[in-house]
């Protein structure tokens, strides 16, 4: 009679699980251009382009941009913020390992692009958003599109609610 550790089942079973272990999750694909303009832009109903422009003005204010331009005639706006993402750990370890030569990520800046155009009746309002992280040294060390749909979901709430406090003269 064969030992019950012998069996190709009781082999299989111990090697199984040490094969799915190994196992890796697909990749994520990219998102593609047309994905990521869907969740960048927004279309308001029976709005004015003009109110448009200044709700999305008073939104980017709100989430803390400086508007560095702005045009009406265009529906162009142009605004930017700084993060701080100094970290002490992240530093004191870098200097403990590179010496003089340590480097670590010191802010962010995000570039906000926004268009506002006519689209009949309707108005069509894109933001795009670019987040480039310096490191101690001022060097660019990312440089990277905002392809976050909850973030754009943000900015645009409160798009939404700017719109209605000015119809309602709030």
């Amino acid at each position: 009679m064969r030992s019950p550790l012998r069996t190709p089942q009781f082999i299989f079973c111990l090697v199984l699980p040490l094969l799915v272990g190994c196992a890796q999750p697909p990749p994520i694909p990219p998102k593609t251009q047309l994905q990521i303009r869907e969740f960048q832009t927004r279309t308001f109903t029976d709005r004015d382009a003009r109110a448009s422009l200044k709700s999305v003005i008073q939104a980017l204010l709100d989430e803390g941009y400086l508007i560095r331009n702005a045009d009406k005639d265009l529906g162009f706006i142009n605004a930017s913020k700084q993060e701080d993402l100094s970290n002490r750990n992240e530093r004191l370890l870098n200097s403990l390992f590179m010496g003089e030569r340590a480097t670590w990520t010191t802010t962010a800046t995000l570039e906000c692009s926004v268009t506002v155009q006519e689209y009949g009746k309707d108005v069509r309002v894109r933001i795009v958003i670019q987040r480039q992280v310096f490191n101690n040294m001022g060097s660019a060390v990312l440089t990277e599109t905002v392809d976050d749909p909850s973030y754009y979901q943000g900015i645009f709430s409160k798009v939404d609610k700017s719109l209605y406090f000015d119809s309602q003269r709030l």
